[in-house]
């Protein structure tokens, strides 16, 4: 299955930054700040659990990379990690093995390319929350 959805969408981060952060601009970079760190966290988790076989750890991580991106706003990241989250269930085949990590690779460079995204936007909140 191919995945092809948008990186970024700022309509979504926009949304949250209103209903979450009442577009307060400290609050809304603290919760960026927390959503990079935890991307990263969760990635590392991710690249760890694979490694080690560990598909309940594997499984967490991809689940909470699915929740933070559909809270901040990438649809691209949030379907890669539900891929992984539902692929790293039950036994795994050589084909099922193949599939995460060609996925994990890709959610890899996504999520560092949606940090960076958030970076800047947190660099200047005041006009993203304009």
């Amino acid at each position: 299955m191919p995945i092809s959805a948008e990186l970024f969408s700022p309509r979504i981060l926009r949304t949250f930054a209103e209903e979450i952060c009442a577009d307060d601009a400290d609050i809304f970079v603290e919760l960026l700040s927390d959503c990079q760190n935890d991307l990263r966290a969760q990635c590392e988790v991710l690249l760890e659990a694979r490694e080690a076989e560990n598909w309940r750890d594997f499984n967490r991580a991809a689940h909470s990379i699915k929740s933070a991106a559909r809270t901040f706003g990438s649809p691209l990241l949030k379907e890669l990690a539900f891929t992984l989250e539902a692929h790293s269930e039950g036994e795994m085949s050589e084909n099922d093995l193949q599939v995460l990590d060609r996925h994990t690779e890709r959610l890899q460079r996504a999520s560092q390319e949606f940090k960076d995204a958030l970076e800047r936007i947190a660099a200047d909140a005041d006009t993203f929350l304009a």
